[in-house]
């Protein structure tokens, strides 16, 4: 089945017309170079390609779209009729209304510059995940006119390393949410993988090996290929070295291997046909207090006649409701081939409460001493006023003996808080409070988290309640819990837990340390660079790269057998980032680039610098360094005339089996071909370790010119 697959261009690679023309892709998206000569190669060797352009600009949707298409003028004037569908604004953050407003505002007009120049428009371009489904109801109908003015909707997915396969397929949230004059096919005009949008850490490389990710890209492109009205994706991407982590230039050929083999780009002819749906009917929010009001939304494709309780209404539509109790609305549907169908909805009403805890929780109700005892209490807004708070906000980390005060958040007038209390003497009453980080709507839930560091070993009772601050307790003793702290402070700073990845590392790559330090005395530790996460080449000290030792800092060392060149014992060292809290434990990361094959032990040590080694010898473990595997195939000429002969050459290392076009070779040798068109040969390798690699070399035969 051919693949939806291709990649995002922030340059031209030496080779990038020639893995295009392998490809033969459904989509590819140029950033910002805006030579013709180039795009019209890419037309005349991939002429069913869709090409997305996006010119780089630091303006956003605040300012008149005039100001945008003056700007990228000199583009559109050198690239226009070439079927380019052209992006605007990049990645927007709306999160309120007025913002909503003004960026449909700004992609009506750009897509009325654009058609009146005969060119096609994308919109939108969100960023991953984006608008997230809490803001998606609030901000999306004011955005409706701005859907329907372009003439396809880009977005950006992503695979995280935490979050994994969250974001893919936001596209069908966004487009269902949309009534159907406004849904358009899709476009993903960024793909892959990224963790923080940062250029050196969040992409792929160094954290999964090609195969893999090209097994996550598979994975999603079968994703995409269950919605018909995808057009396409660009992988992010190939050809700018500012974003090292991302590139895939190492892995290219692998990429553009399986889309060749897939069968090609898929290639949707038009008219594109945007996205349809299963009629829906839902009603928003699904509870209310009696007095509030509620949203029915509806959205019924191929619909002759729509009835609401009765009552004709438009094939998409809302309607606001408010009835006094619970209520069950009928959606009767015929459709254009007089088949029925009817749907039901359910809005429950409770009458006007009060303010309360509805639910608590400690956890967990047995912990170490400087462990975290993570509080959640929810509080339901059953009154008809909105209900103000103060900080601190949810998440806030308490440790044992603060109060409220004493972090800065003294009591506000009426404002709402939860807060902690404990059978043991303390300063103040309930002295761990939160606020409930936004005010409270009528009719609302809201779970509050946060955490309070413990130290003192004892079992004692806890409980939550509810405040309005220099008023009164509303409700109290909710939810008790006897919580048991053990142990208490060590008295010493250790090593808890170590980690050294991989265990065989191919020379030139990255060998991963994890180091867990906890600090088990009453003072807080210092600390210097570098940071965690620093990454040394082999062969550098701490001294080299400009760490030199400052007298008291804590910081964790890698030693090795067979130091003998280094005159400096644990060479890698790193410090804690910032100073280590009493009772606190951090996890300190970084990488050393192995260079030299051998095979040796490694361990870890703790030292106050210029004083004492603390600990030493720790998660020994033996790592192999290996010589990456010898892969090389060529074809030499790699154009020739009708006739003529080109040799491939192939060398290869620790490897199992070597096949040329499926006949078995050997690992270094050459080979004539006498090809009479276009051909491309693939030599496929099976290394010792069981892993498989592909390349390929192509002859291009060129056409003879006749002689003047």
């Amino acid at each position: 089945m051919p693949s939806k697959l291709s990649v995002h261009l922030n340059s031209y690679p030496n080779n990038v017309f020639d893995v295009l023309q392998r490809m033969q892709p459904s989509i590819v998206k140029i950033f910002n170079q805006s030579s013709e000569m180039n795009i019209d190669e890419i037309r005349r060797r991939c002429p069913n390609t869709l090409i997305v352009y996006r010119h780089y600009s630091t303006r956003d949707y605040h300012e008149p779209a005039d100001r945008f298409f003056a700007e990228m003028r000199d583009t559109l004037n050198k690239l226009r009729g070439r079927g380019i569908i052209w992006e605007g604004i990049n990645e927007p953050i709306v999160e309120t209304v007025d913002d909503a407003r003004a960026l449909n505002a700004w992609i009506v007009r750009f897509a009325e510059l654009m058609h009146n120049e005969g060119e096609l428009v994308a919109g939108f371009s969100w960023s991953t995940g984006n608008p997230t489904p809490d803001k998606l109801p609030i901000v999306l109908p004011y955005l409706v006119d701005a859907a329907a003015a372009v003439d396809v909707h880009a977005f950006h997915e992503y695979y995280k390393q935490a979050g994994g396969k969250t974001d893919w397929q936001r596209y069908r949230e966004f487009e269902r949410a949309l009534p159907a004059h406004a849904r358009k096919p899709v476009i993903i005009t960024e793909a892959g993988w990224d963790d923080n949008g940062d250029p050196h850490t969040g992409g792929y490389r160094g954290k999964v090996s090609e195969q893999q990710y090209l097994q996550i890209l598979k994975q999603y492109d079968a994703a995409l290929m269950q919605d018909a009205y995808v057009l396409g994706a660009t992988v992010f991407q190939w050809g700018d070295g500012a974003w090292p982590s991302f590139e895939l230039a190492p892995m290219i050929h692998l990429f553009a291997a399986y889309v060749q083999q897939s069968g090609g780009g898929l290639i949707t002819p038009k008219p594109w046909s945007p996205p349809t749906f299963e009629p829906t009917f839902t009603v928003t929010p699904t509870t209310i207090i009696a007095g509030q009001n509620a949203t029915l939304r509806w959205d019924v494709p191929s619909a002759r006649e729509v009835l609401l309780d009765g009552q004709r209404v438009n094939a998409s539509g809302d309607k606001t409701v408010a009835p006094t109790q619970t209520t069950t609305y009928t959606l009767r549907i015929t459709f254009n081939d007089n088949t029925t169908q009817t749907l039901t909805t359910t809005l429950t009403v409770t009458p006007a409460g009060t303010l309360k805890i509805t639910n608590v929780t400690f956890s967990p109700t047995t912990l170490r001493a400087g462990d975290l005892l993570n509080v959640s209490i929810t509080v339901t807004n059953g009154t008809a006023e909105t209900l103000q708070t103060q900080g601190p906000d949810p998440g806030f980390v308490y440790d044992e003996g603060d109060t409220f005060r004493s972090r800065g958040f003294p009591e506000v007038r009426n404002a709402i808080r939860v807060g902690v209390e404990l059978d043991a003497p303390t300063e103040l009453d309930h002295p761990y409070r939160w606020g409930l980080g936004a005010p409270l709507a009528p009719g609302e839930s809201r779970t509050i988290t946060g955490a309070i560091r413990l130290r003192t070993g004892r079992a004692v009772k806890y409980w939550a309640g509810l405040v309005r601050e220099l008023v009164a307790w509303l409700q109290d003793r909710q939810g008790e819990q006897v919580i048991t702290v053990t142990g208490g402070l060590s008295g010493k700073v250790e090593i808890t837990n170590v980690t050294l990845t991989p265990t065989t590392v191919n020379a030139g790559e990255m060998l991963n340390v994890s180091i867990t330090v906890t600090n088990g005395t009453r003072d807080t530790l210092p600390t210097q660079g570098p940071d965690p996460g620093f990454v040394y080449d082999e062969g550098d000290t701490f001294r080299s790269r400009g760490f030199t030792e400052t007298q008291g800092a804590y910081r964790v060392g890698i030693d090795f057998e067979g130091r003998g060149l280094f005159t400096i014992d644990h060479p890698y060292r790193w410090g804690l980032g910032t100073p280590l809290a009493s009772g606190e434990s951090r996890t300190i990361t970084g990488a050393i680039r192995l260079k030299t094959a051998r095979t040796g032990n490694y361990w870890v040590g703790l030292v106050r610098e210029k004083i004492a080694w603390l600990m030493d010898k720790q998660g020994t473990q033996k790592i192999s360094v290996v010589v990456a595997p010898k892969l090389t195939f060529t074809a030499t000429p790699s154009t020739i005339a009708p006739g003529q002969s080109s040799k491939l050459q192939w060398e290869v290392s620790n490897a199992r089996t070597v096949t040329l076009d499926g006949q078995s070779v050997a690992a270094q040798g050459s080979y004539t071909v006498f090809p009479t068109q276009t051909t491309t040969y693939t030599l496929r390798v099976v290394l010792n370790d069981g892993s498989t690699r592909e390349l390929t070399a192509t002859v291009v035969v060129t056409s003879t010119q006749p002689t003047r």
